[in-house]
């Protein structure tokens, strides 16, 4: 069986690494070396060169789907430890390469990574305020890009009063970490006079979505494959721990909420962006329906599944 092989062992880690390293380096000899991709920060203009920034992404997406994927099998993937989420992820992540706003969309990612490991302490009651505060600010700093990502501090919320009742206190700890990097921009604003960082923050710049029929179909799909990923660890994992349950329920909350934000996203981003933003959640169950689906056909799909993926990567 072709999905048995992401188990946990060194096997699955080699193919994840082939296959990673297959996709930067296609991209990679793809380019010249005069090609440049460029960025807006705080109104200034950023240029970094394309082939550079492909390696330097090679680790910067590696290392921190190592990370994450480690996290989830600690807390999530206890019973049945499984690599797939991390050969899902880099897969997912590859498809956004060629992007012209690829810069900013790792960044992005790299946050995510990090937020989704707050989410994930939560499932600690002994843990402090700090998860709490560094999840907010996360979001906050989010906001920068888009201000759609507000809708992170109702996951955030959500996610705490599963596992404890919600004080004020840590209400307080929330309002101060997400409105922290907006207080820190307008000091740095006052200090300097320049408000043109502040202020493009709220720029709101709406454009026509580019539809490719054939993009949105596999993403659809996907979507559908997610759910039903869902539907199959919560029916398998039911009266064995309660905690798993609930700490898959939360993360199919910011599943939910990513989906919501790639939908209003949508005349405000590139394409690509919802590759991004679903890269984690989506992995994640997709990774809980192939590891856990009895559907008789679960191997072919996987391989129509990654065949598709092959064919939009390559």
């Amino acid at each position: 069986m072709i999905t048995s092989l992401f188990k946990n062992n060194a096997i699955s880690y080699l193919i994840i690494l082939v296959v990673t390293s297959a996709i930067w380096l296609w991209n990679y000899i793809g380019l010249s070396g005069t090609e440049n991709f460029s960025m807006l920060f705080g109104g200034e203009k950023l240029t970094v060169n394309k082939q550079n920034l492909i390696i330097f992404s090679f680790f910067f997406t590696l290392i921190p789907a190592w990370f994450i994927n480690y996290r989830l099998k600690q807390q999530l993937f206890s019973y049945e430890p499984t690599n797939i989420f991390l050969f899902f992820y880099v897969i997912i992540m590859g498809l956004g390469i060629k992007s012209q706003g690829y810069i900013v969309y790792l960044v992005l990612s790299l946050l995510l990574v990090i937020f989704v490991s707050y989410l994930i302490s939560f499932r600690d009651k002994e843990s402090n305020v700090n998860p709490i505060f560094n999840s907010a600010f996360i979001v906050g700093a989010l906001m920068f890009h888009n201000l759609f990502f507000a809708l992170l501090l109702l996951v955030l919320i959500q996610n705490l009063n599963t596992f404890k009742r919600i004080t004020i206190k840590e209400l307080f700890v929330v309002i101060t970490g997400f409105t922290l990097p907006y207080l820190l921009i307008l000091a740095f604003s006052e200090l300097t006079d320049n408000y043109r960082f502040l202020t493009s923050v709220f720029e709101l710049n709406f454009q026509s979505p580019a539809f490719n029929y054939a993009e949105w179909i596999f993403v659809f799909i996907l979507i559908t494959l997610g759910f039903m990923g869902y539907k199959v660890v919560i029916q398998k994992r039911t009266g064995i721990d309660v905690t798993i349950i609930r700490l898959t329920k939360n993360l199919f909350s910011f599943y939910l909420g990513s989906i919501l934000l790639a939908v209003v996203s949508l005349f405000l981003e590139l394409f690509e962006f919802t590759y991004f933003i679903l890269a984690i959640p989506l992995s994640v169950f997709l990774s809980d329906y192939f590891a856990n689906s009895k559907f008789k056909w679960k191997e072919p799909l996987f391989i129509l599944v990654v065949l598709a993926f092959s064919y939009h990567l390559f």
